[in-house]
Formats: C-alpha cells, sequence, structure tokens
C-alpha cells in the first residue's frame, strides 16, 4: 500500500486567502470609521437656533457664542483625531496582520490533524 504524503495540503485550500482577508478586514474597518462621520453633531446646528434664541441669560449652555458650522464637513461627527491617538488604531494594519497570519497557522495545523482520516479516504477509495 503506497501512502502520499500531504494529502490535506492537495485537498484543502483555506479561502478567501490571506491577503483577500486582510483586504476585506480592513475595507470593513474603513467603512466603519466612515459611517461614524455621517453622525450628525446637533452643539451648533442651525436647527436648534430658535432654541438657544429662548434660553434666558442664566441658563445653562455649553458654548460662549452661538457659531453654527460654517463648512458641510463640520456637521458631521469627525473622530479621526480620537482614533489617531488610539494605539490599538496606530497599529490596526500590523494587528489585522498578525492575528490573521495566527490564524492562519492554527487552520493548517488543523489540516494536519485531518491527514490520517484523508489517507483512509484515499486508500478506500
Amino acid at each position: 500500500m503506497t501512502k502520499v504524503k500531504g494529502l490535506n495540503t492537495l485537498w484543502l485550500n483555506i479561502y478567501p486567502d490571506k491577503q483577500a482577508l486582510s483586504a476585506l478586514i480592513k475595507e470593513t474597518f474603513q467603512l466603519g470609521f466612515d459611517s461614524l462621520k455621517n453622525f450628525e453633531k446637533w452643539s451648533m446646528h442651525a436647527d436648534l437656533k430658535p432654541y438657544d434664541q429662548v434660553l434666558e441669560p442664566w441658563d445653562y449652555r455649553s458654548y460662549e457664542r452661538w457659531e453654527p458650522p460654517n463648512e458641510e464637513n463640520e456637521l458631521t461627527l469627525n473622530c479621526d483625531e480620537w482614533l489617531q491617538e488610539n494605539a490599538q488604531y496606530q497599529h490596526l494594519d500590523d494587528n489585522i496582520e498578525r492575528l490573521i497570519t495566527k490564524a492562519m497557522q492554527h487552520i493548517k495545523k488543523q489540516f494536519e490533524r485531518l491527514e490520517p482520516i484523508l489517507q483512509d479516504y484515499w486508500t478506500n477509495k
């Protein structure tokens, strides 16, 4: 009886591969970060101006002067500054690559554990 070594590498493949999975995860993170920018800020939103005008001078305000946003990009939440200070965000690409590499190694070990079963299948076929 002949044995073929490495049946697991011949018959089993990881899909998507490391590069495709990495690109997909990074794209998903970017979509999430972009989605955060769609939340509107309401602190100085023009729609709130009438409510500000009815407040008495002693009423609490979270601002000194009413200055509504001048540009469209000032109306939305931009968390880039907050994220830049976060170590997880700064090393996001490296962390993704490290975790995917580790996951792929675990998958390959599991594939190797299937080698005896694949050998039996190949022998009995």
